[in-house]
């Protein structure tokens, strides 16, 4: 067994194993997402004690086996209780949060602003609402540093300024974005507004902790929405649950 290493993490998820222990997957700042098994954690009062929940903070001690994927968790330190998340509607979009990070994230694979990213996000969320443009600017952030950034400069046929537009259009089979002058489109493409395409590349340039401060109209809110679903879903292994959670809750709310 190799010496124990210590790293800043957030728990992504957790679920049983055997009579008493965890198996644990958790996004660390400087070796990316890594899972472990926690030994006893189920009666643990000291060394995991309120620290294994999704969404939480720690600081994590583990070593690596000699053999296998699995981390060997010695202990957490609580950094940061979700206290903000029992209200379930915060709850729903921290877990979409932690969910669509951890589909997107490749196992021991250290992008550090992968780490900061989802820890502004959840911090922003404690403080605040989860409004569009913060949504979104999570989500366009996410994909840039998985690799999958969308390009909304040009046409990808024409290669016209897509900003320009008065219509674009969205090929979900090829995650393309067309223009309105070029002749080549289906009828199922999502038809978008210029206006929708300039506000999402400004919001790629907008640092996620001054998000909310942006606004976007209903009309372009809806349609980025529905962009950004239809971009991840290409990179989706399994639909998130929180998803539906987040739709079920905001029926009732209405």
């Amino acid at each position: 067994m190799r010496p124990t290493q210590a790293d800043l993490a957030i728990i992504l998820r957790a679920r049983a194993y055997r009579e008493s222990d965890k198996i644990v997957t958790f996004l660390t700042r400087e070796f990316g997402k890594l899972s472990g098994i926690a030994m006893g954690a189920k009666n643990s009062r000291r060394r995991f004690a309120n620290c294994l929940d999704p969404l939480t903070r720690v600081r994590v001690y583990f070593r690596s086996p000699p053999r296998g994927a699995l981390m060997f968790l010695e202990s957490c330190d609580l950094l940061g209780a979700p206290t903000a998340f029992s209200d379930p509607m915060k709850l729903a979009y921290g877990s979409y949060l932690v969910e669509l990070t951890d589909q997107l994230t490749a196992e021991a694979h250290a992008v550090p602003e992968l780490y900061d990213l989802l820890d502004t996000g959840l911090a922003e969320l404690e403080r605040g609402a989860a409004t569009a443009a913060f949504l979104r600017t999570f989500e366009l952030h996410l994909l840039h540093l998985a690799g999958y950034e969308p390009h909304f400069e040009t046409c990808f046929q024409c290669r016209r300024p897509l900003g320009d537009q008065s219509r674009v259009y969205f090929d979900p089979m090829h995650g393309n974005l067309i223009c309105d002058a070029c002749p080549s489109r289906d009828p199922s493409w999502l038809a978008l507004s210029g206006e929708t395409i300039a506000r999402l590349e400004a919001l790629k340039q907008t640092p996620l902790a001054q998000a909310r401060a942006q606004l976007l109209a209903p009309t372009a809110a809806n349609e980025a929405a529905q962009l950004l679903g239809r971009l991840l879903a290409l990179h989706l292994a399994r639909p998130l649950k929180s998803v539906g959670l987040i739709v079920n809750l905001t029926a009732q709310r209405e």
